[in-house]
């Protein structure tokens, strides 16, 4: 069980099968051998592999950006080849857009899925460090350091770093002066973090969400993964739902939903708050706003299911991959990353 007690982390509900969310149906929060039994054992990939998965789903930037993820990871590898030295991988989960709690539920209740898509990482493109920014929720903050203090492997290579609370505090620039032990603020001309990140060297630097999806697209593969969805935007996404709503609850821990894309029934393309209930599209431009009026009826067509369907849904239901033994996961031509550097999903389940 979780080490972390009292817990009061965020409500999950879901709409599509469980992907983000799998396993939180029936734990508040999942340790190392819960992490282990319900996602299996991550491939071994090389960074070549990385950029080309990817690529393949246009894998976007969770925090508001929506950077292409292969633009960026293509960039940190050709610098630090370029230059000779091992590269910085950082975690952004400072999670400064008010309204937005889809990173600290991640952390919070699926810690290891952020950290083994970080690691996934490293150990990719050789990095000897992780860094995990964090600010402000003190409970996302302490379900993190007990992650990495479980694992022996993360204990080598990650750390926290605490931020101030403030939304600047997310800003790429202002969280590389952070770690770097400078003042927390952007640095005024913009230097690219693949370039010049953590003690100068390139830096990998991503959301938390990012990673926890690329620790899905790594185990389902392309084509799994892209199974929901558009051809412009596969995969499902997170919405963090507040504000005045039916579940009273909602007030004091505002709830987390997986939402499932389709051709029917289109993704938001930006954050979107309601006169009723605060929806914040957090995986597409996040930090955009549109209003729409009350009542339902002129919502858009997904608002309005996700307003109507919500109280009933929960984040019950198997893992996609929980029964194919043809993913990459499950495969036998699977390596289980090396326990130095990314060990927490390498052991297989004993029902597997």
């Amino acid at each position: 069980m979780s080490p972390i007690r009292g817990l009061d982390a965020p409500t999950i509900m879901r709409i599509g099968a469980a992907r983000l969310t799998a396993g939180l149906d029936r734990m508040p929060r999942l340790d190392l051998e819960a992490h282990r039994d319900i996602f299996g054992p991550l491939p071994r990939l090389s960074a070549e592999e990385l950029v080309s998965m990817t690529e393949q789903v246009d894998l976007r930037g969770q925090g508001g950006a929506a950077f292409p993820f292969a633009r960026k990871l293509s960039a940190v590898v050709k610098n630090a080849e370029e230059n000779d030295c091992a590269p910085v991988v950082v975690v952004n989960a400072t999670e400064g857009e008010p309204g937005s709690t889809k990173d600290k539920m991640l952390m919070i209740r699926s810690p290891y899925l952020i950290l083994s898509g970080a690691a996934l990482v490293a150990e990719a493109i050789g990095a000897e460090e992780i860094v995990i920014g964090v600010a402000g929720d003190e409970l996302a903050n302490r379900s993190m350091e007990a992650a990495i203090a479980a694992e022996p492997g993360l204990r080598k290579i990650a750390r926290v770093v605490q931020m101030p609370d403030r939304f600047i505090s997310g800003e790429s620039g202002a969280l590389v002066r952070g770690i770097n032990g400078k003042r927390p603020v952007p640095p005024g001309r913009k230097v690219l973090a693949s370039d010049f990140g953590v003690a100068d060297l390139p830096t990998l630097l991503s959301n938390a969400s990012t990673f926890a999806q690329l620790a899905v697209l790594a185990l389902l593969g392309p084509e799994r993964f892209a199974a929901v969805g558009t051809p412009e935007e596969p995969g499902t996404v997170l919405l963090s739902v507040g504000g005045s709503a039916a579940n009273r609850r909602w007030s004091r821990c505002p709830p987390v939903f997986r939402w499932r894309r389709s051709s029917t029934s289109a993704r938001p393309r930006r954050a979107t708050v309601f006169s009723s209930a605060a929806i914040t599209a957090c995986g597409c431009r996040p930090a955009r706003h549109t209003w729409y009026p009350s009542p339902v009826k002129a919502w858009p067509p997904w608002a309005a299911r996700l307003a109507r369907e919500s109280c009933s849904r929960s984040a019950t239901g198997p893992a996609p991959w929980a029964r194919c033994r043809g993913s990459p996961a499950t495969s036998p031509e699977s390596r289980p990353v090396s326990a130095g550097r990314a060990s927490l999903a390498c052991r297989r389940s004993p029902g597997r």
